[in-house]
């Protein structure tokens, strides 16, 4: 099996600098800069804790979900029971830095992102939730003023807030 066949099937993920790993597909080692390759946004790991401190089991990292001929990588999958109400909720979230040098820019692309990943989730594994995970610092210059919000609550857009050095999600929103 080729490393790229490897990395397209998402089985080798890396974070912001390039790092070797064990190959679930092939068993090769792998590096952070081979073709293919999905790069983990910075605060991947944060929300993941944030999520499992709130109860939540990761049931994917990533979440493959396949439309059509394409597969989508959605950074993680999880699940929580409520027990009372005997409900289980299914959530994907796409986490996103907004580390560009315009962050307006980097709202566009996780706004066309999301739309495409819900789209998928819809067809696949409609019961499950999508949410755009941000920090708040993000969500209180971004998230937060007239045009963003109306284009948010127009699409429908979930949004998951989090703390990246407390590991805390803050709000939860849609």
């Amino acid at each position: 099996m080729a490393p790229q066949d490897c990395l397209r099937r998402g089985d080798v993920r890396s974070g912001d600098t390039a790092i070797s790993a064990s190959c679930a597909g092939c068993g090769k080692a792998h590096t952070g800069k081979e073709r293919g390759q999905v790069a983990r946004d910075r605060f991947h790991s944060a929300v993941r804790r944030a999520l499992q401190k709130g109860g939540w089991t990761i049931i994917a990292d990533p979440y493959l979900v396949r439309f059509d001929r394409t597969t989508v990588e959605i950074d993680l999958a999880a699940e929580q029971l409520f027990a009372a109400e005997h409900v289980e909720r299914k959530i994907a979230v796409e986490v996103k830095s907004f580390l560009g040098p315009s962050r307006i820019y980097d709202f566009h692309l996780a706004l066309g992102q999301f739309l495409t990943y819900r789209m998928a989730i819809e067809h696949h594994d409609p019961e499950r939730l999508l949410y755009l995970a941000v920090p708040a610092d993000v969500y209180e210059q971004v998230f937060d003023g007239p045009m963003v919000r109306r284009i948010m609550h127009q699409y429908q857009v979930r949004l998951l807030v989090f703390d990246p050095i407390r590991e805390e999600i803050t709000t939860w929103e849609g």
